[in-house]
């Protein structure tokens, strides 16, 4: 599996059934952002502030367990590098629209893993 098709794949499952899990509260999707230590406050769901390094790993993480093949044999700087490179090259507002969310940036950080967005209803 080239470099691409898996920062596709995650990509893809980021923006398909990871963030419906994130919009309807799925606990599968709870589950993998809080052992990323990214979890969501159900008693304040939204606005939703992530780090865009721990969303990586627990889209990786979630993907991984739904059956989606994924080489761990990768270099993780690399991965995510790509990972943000095809999520930051036009945000997909679409999907986040389909979802009901949208995304903006909350806090800028020197290092794309420590920045911080916030997802929130529309």
């Amino acid at each position: 599996m080239t470099k691409r098709n898996q920062a596709d794949r995650l990509l893809a499952h980021f923006t398909g059934p990871f963030l419906s899990g994130i919009a309807s509260g799925d606990e599968s999707v709870e589950e993998s952002l809080a052992a990323c230590h990214c979890p969501i406050n159900n008693a304040c769901r939204f606005p939703y502030r992530f780090r865009l390094g721990k969303l990586f790993d627990a889209v990786w993480l979630h993907a991984s367990q739904e059956g989606i093949p994924l080489d761990d044999g990768l270099d993780w700087n690399k991965e995510f590098k790509a990972f943000c490179g095809r999520l930051m090259a036009g945000w997909p507002l679409n999907e986040f629209h389909a979802h009901g969310v949208t995304v903006r940036l909350a806090y800028k950080s020197n290092s794309h893993a420590r920045t911080e967005y916030e997802i929130s209803r529309i």
